[in-house]
Parts: C-alpha cells; sequence; structure tokens
C-alpha cells in the first residue's frame, strides 16, 4: 500500500527527532546512519529514502530551528504598536520556554555547543552564520525602530547592542546547559531579560 505524503512527512519528522537523541547520546561523528535506523525501527533503505547522509539530517534539523528563530522575531515585528523593550523581553522569554520545554530542541543545541561547529559541521555552520546575520539585522531594525518611537534611548548604538544580545544569549544557554541546577532559565527568565533589555532604557 502507498504512504501518503502527510504520512512520509511524519516520518521523516520522527527520523529527525531521533537522530538528535542518537547524536547526543554517542555523538554526530561516532553515529552510523545505521544506529539511527535502529533507534528509529526502519531499514537503513527507508532512512536513505529521507536523508542521504547524517549531515543531511542534521542540516535538515539546523534548518528547522532557524526557522523558529526566524519566526519568532517576524512575529514580534508584525505586532503593531509594541514597545521595543516588551518586545524584546517577550523573545528572550520565548528562546528560554522552548529549552526548557522542548527536549528536541535542547538536545540539538547541546550538540552545536559541546562542538567544534566550524570543524565538525561547516555546513551547519554556514547555515547558522546566515541565521545569526539575518537576526542581527532584525534585531538591529526592532532597536531602530524603538528609538524613532521613543521607547529606546537615542543615542544607543543598534549594532552593538545587536551583537550584546546574541552573544549574551548564547552564553547564557550554553552555561545553562552545562550546569541546569545553577540557573531556573523559565524562572530567573525576567530577571536575565531585564539584565539584557537594561541598555535600552534611557
Amino acid at each position: 500500500m502507498r504512504r501518503t505524503k502527510e504520512e512520509a512527512e511524519q516520518t521523516r519528522k520522527n527520523l529527525i527527532r531521533i537522530a538528535v537523541h542518537v547524536f547526543r547520546e554517542k555523538s554526530f561523528a561516532a553515529t552510523r546512519m545505521s544506529d539511527i535506523a535502529e533507534a528509529a525501527g526502519v531499514t537503513r533503505g527507508a532512512i536513505y529514502h529521507h536523508f542521504g547522509s547524517k549531515v543531511e539530517l542534521l542540516k535538515a534539523v539546523a534548518l528547522e530551528h532557524r526557522n523558529f528563530f526566524t519566526g519568532m522575531v517576524e512575529e514580534v515585528l508584525k505586532k503593531e504598536g509594541l514597545n521595543t523593550i516588551v518586545a524584546i523581553k517577550q523573545m528572550i522569554h520565548s528562546i528560554f520556554h522552548k529549552l526548557v520545554a522542548d527536549v528536541y530542541f535542547r538536545h540539538f543545541m547541546e550538540i552545536l555547543l559541546k562542538s567544534d561547529i566550524k570543524k565538525e559541521f561547516p555546513e551547519i555552520a554556514d547555515l547558522f552564520g546566515e541565521n545569526k546575520y539575518e537576526g542581527y539585522n532584525q534585531l538591529v531594525a526592532i532597536v531602530e525602530d524603538g528609538k524613532e518611537k521613543g521607547s529606546v534611548r537615542k543615542d544607543l548604538d543598534s549594532m552593538k547592542y545587536a551583537f550584546f544580545v546574541i552573544s549574551t544569549i548564547f552564553g547564557i544557554i550554553a552555561m545553562w546547559i552545562e550546569n541546569q541546577e545553577r540557573l531556573d532559565l523559565v524562572g530567573d527568565a525576567e530577571i536575565l531579560s531585564d539584565f539584557i533589555c537594561a541598555p535600552l532604557r534611557s
């Protein structure tokens, strides 16, 4: 019986999620496609039908999460009249909540942050480099809009602030993944977002 497009897409999504779990447990370098097939309960032929290599699998994961970050910023940009500081705080809260609630997302971030991404996954590094650049530009646009509307101090360097935000968020995530007991990412989200948004205020 032929499988529907919906069933094929669901199989693809399941393989992506299982692959992240296996990569985290065994390391990306040590994982074979047969390991993922075994964990997913499918044949090697079935997994190669969807993905030509484990790099393609990891790239599919990266694209999925890149779209999440891009979509989150775009949603903020669509909200008319939303205060810039409130908007940025909402984005920070969303990222931290997703990390805690979404095991799949958290495991993917662990794989990236605990590896030499440029050396081990150059294709993925390029993909996230583009994403960081796009997110950087979007953040600059949000801050510039806030300056025009008077909710952000006029003398703030928007480009330097955007760099500060992205670097700080990734630093917090890396430290939290290393030791989750020392920081309540959701409970402390308000304090952390206040700190990150402090330079915006007059």
